[in-house]
């Protein structure tokens, strides 16, 4: 039996994206704080928030607006942080249910001086956005 899962793999398709994430127009973003340390990097402990806050704005994919009940998505963005690893995670949540519906995860590098440590977290929110972009593209029959 064991020897037929890597074959089912291989063949099985991709599994659906929820349609919401394809199709919301409107985004709340929760800032949720974060899960480490922020005086690693300059700006304060609302940095991560507001940069990825202003990150997605001028992207422009979405209408960011003030109150989670006149969003179709809400997005949390936060700092985690596990033994020896440490990683941006944007949870996408369904706005009427709580329920996630989808997460990202980005390494963020902590070495150096400030304005180094500063540039990789600019860095790991942009690629978190990327990932989000390239989330989004999927064909709509994905969502099916």
């Amino acid at each position: 039996m064991l020897l037929l899962v890597p074959a089912v793999r291989a063949q099985a398709p991709a599994a659906p994206i929820a349609s919401q994430v394809l199709t919301a127009k409107k985004v709340f973003i929760s800032n949720i704080g974060n899960g480490f340390d922020s005086s690693i990097w300059s700006g304060g402990s609302n940095r991560l928030y507001n940069d990825f806050y202003a990150v997605m704005k001028s992207h422009g994919r979405y209408q960011l607006v003030t109150a989670p009940n006149a969003a179709d998505l809400v997005m949390e963005v936060e700092a985690v942080s596990d033994p020896g690893i440490r990683q941006l995670r944007l949870r996408i949540l369904d706005p009427g249910t709580g329920i996630v519906i989808w997460t990202i995860y980005e390494t963020v590098k902590i070495t150096g001086l400030q304005k180094t440590r500063d540039n990789c977290l600019d860095g790991a929110i942009n690629n978190l956005v990327g990932d989000l972009e390239a989330l989004t593209a999927q064909p709509a029959a994905a969502a099916k």
